[in-house]
């Protein structure tokens, strides 16, 4: 029952890790999911039609409407408006962009309708790039949790002598608790609070931080919070 206790309880542990990491997956796609499945591209003689944005190339114009989603990096051509970029900057006052004035995909058009020409698609896009190192940051191994691995083996190795010393010991002092006190060891010397805990709790902060509009680009950086005091 020892043994099997200890299998679950490591195995629960992955479990509730994976968990949290699609969580964090999945507040990540919902904080970034800005861009629409379609623009309006202007065609030769100066009409929108709706396009998806895979037919869409650099030089082409398009109609962004009030209260929507810039889908490309460019330059706005015709046109006044407020443009909300606080997923891109951090900023949460809209900034006056008018002919000439660059826009970045992923922005929010507030105020009024403008034409823009596009200069950067898909993953060349600033948005792309910051949605990129999100996903990068899930796959990173704080450097708690890397230093703990470089000494998984070491310790590993030194746990097991450990137990079968223990084994052997009590298996002349008491034969029938010898199994029991080796078990023990494997247990008392688990170091789960580093390699299972650590990891979900950075994990679901991220995944917190990530609904609060906190986009997180490394795991250390949680580490550092600790010490900020301004």
């Amino acid at each position: 029952d020892s043994l099997t206790m200890f299998v679950t309880f490591l195995l629960g542990g992955r479990w509730l890790t994976l968990r949290a990491q699609h969580r964090v997956a999945g507040a990540l796609e919902d904080a970034c999911a800005r861009l629409p499945a379609q623009a309006r591209r202007l065609g030769p003689d100066g009409r929108a039609e709706l396009v998806p944005l895979e037919s869409l190339h650099i030089g082409d114009g398009l109609r962004v409407l009030a209260g929507e989603a810039f889908v490309a990096d460019g330059r706005v051509l015709e046109g006044r408006t407020q443009v909300d970029e606080a997923l891109l900057t951090g900023e949460s006052r809209p900034v006056e962009r008018g002919p000439g004035d660059g826009v970045v995909a992923g922005s929010l058009n507030l105020a009024a309708p403008v034409t823009m020409r596009v200069e950067r698609l898909g993953a060349d896009t600033r948005f792309e790039g910051i949605v990129a190192l999100m996903r990068s940051a899930l796959t990173q191994r704080p450097t708690a949790v890397q230093a703990a691995d470089r000494l998984a083996v070491p310790f590993l190795w030194g746990v097991l002598v450990l137990a079968a010393l223990a084994a052997a010991v009590w298996s002349v002092i008491d034969p029938s608790r010898a199994v029991w006190v080796a078990v023990s060891v494997l247990i008392v010397t688990c170091p789960c609070a580093l390699s299972l805990a650590a990891p979900s709790a950075l994990l679901a902060a991220a995944g917190a931080l990530a609904r609060r509009g906190v986009l997180v680009r490394r795991l250390d950086a949680l580490e550092s919070l600790a010490g900020i005091d301004t």
